[in-house]
């Protein structure tokens, strides 16, 4: 699994030593990737807010037991569990994200809204919010339990956005279901899990990473930032073990940092990114940002991305 946050270390603007170390890696792809500067930039003003709504988390831990338990049975360890969300944080984080996005024309989750809502999309939701036509309530439930198809009547009924709703439902609840996590992750050996879906919160992985010298791949879940081992010859998300089935997309010059995988056995396919040490959490979505191509090029090949959140 991704590391745990490091020792609250501040220097003078307030930040700790691993926000600045994660401002920097965004900066050096910013210098990579100038393209996708301005959206690089949204994600600047996003990390401190996701890492501040970490430090009041109520506190939830699995026992040792029950987690052993869980893990045996192939159960996402905080799937099913009674987990004590703060509501009206997440409230007043999920607003404080549709007026960042709002006030961005450059935001990524505009890119999830059709063109003719795409600056529309967040400030609509704030005011479904707002005036109560949402119960977020049950929305950030629903989201933590992925039934998302419940609630596909709703959001056609408001005309709502319903991908950059997800994403930011699945954003106000990402700082408490990643500091449970790592507590839960203590517990287990999250290399003996090898599953398509996260052994802690059940989500798809966002993409995947081929990491240090030993080349050992891993799944990374983009909600709550888990890490797991998964073969390197076997697809991701149907399972396929059949390499005739499998193949790679990359673009000349990048494939030693980034390329697809994909399986001809279900047409997906998933992200790859080669890195010495796990990336953070907060860069996953930024690494899913810089290889947008490589999607426009699968999909172009007729793959699917299968929704990873």
């Amino acid at each position: 699994m991704a590391a745990p946050l490091s020792p609250t270390t501040h220097n003078s603007t307030g930040e700790d030593a691993s926000t600045q170390e994660i401002l920097r890696r965004m900066d050096a792809l910013a210098r990579q990737k100038p393209e996708h500067v301005e959206a690089l930039a949204f994600f600047r003003a996003l990390l401190p807010i996701l890492r501040r709504a970490e430090v009041d988390v109520p506190s939830f831990a699995l026992t040792p037991e029950a987690a052993r338990k869980k893990f045996a049975l192939h159960q996402p360890l905080l799937a099913g569990e009674d987990l004590p969300f703060d509501t009206e944080a997440a409230k007043s984080l999920f607003l404080q994200l549709c007026r960042l996005s709002e006030d961005d024309p450059e935001s990524p989750l505009h890119s999830q809204a059709c063109m003719e809502n795409r600056h529309m999309a967040a400030a609509r939701i704030r005011q479904a919010v707002e005036c109560d036509e949402l119960d977020l309530k049950a929305l950030l439930q629903t989201a933590a339990e992925g039934r998302w198809q419940e609630l596909i009547p709703l959001v056609d009924v408001q005309r709502l956005e319903p991908d950059v709703l997800r994403t930011l439902a699945e954003l106000s609840l990402a700082p408490s279901l990643r500091a449970w996590a790592r507590e839960a992750a203590i517990h287990v050996d999250l290399d003996e899990w090898r599953q398509e879906i996260c052994p802690m919160c059940g989500s798809r992985p966002m993409l995947s990473e081929i990491q240090g010298k030993e080349g050992v791949r891993r799944l990374r879940c983009g909600l709550c930032g888990a890490g797991w081992y998964y073969p390197r010859l076997k697809c991701a998300i149907c399972g396929n073990e059949d390499y005739h089935a499998l193949g790679t997309i990359y673009v000349e010059g990048e494939k030693e940092k980034y390329r697809l995988q994909t399986c001809d056995a279900c047409k997906n396919y998933i992200k790859v990114v080669i890195t010495f040490e796990p990336n953070p959490v907060e860069l996953l979505m930024v690494e899913d940002l810089v290889t947008l191509h490589l999607d426009v090029i699968a999909g172009e090949q007729g793959f699917s991305r299968f929704k990873h959140l």
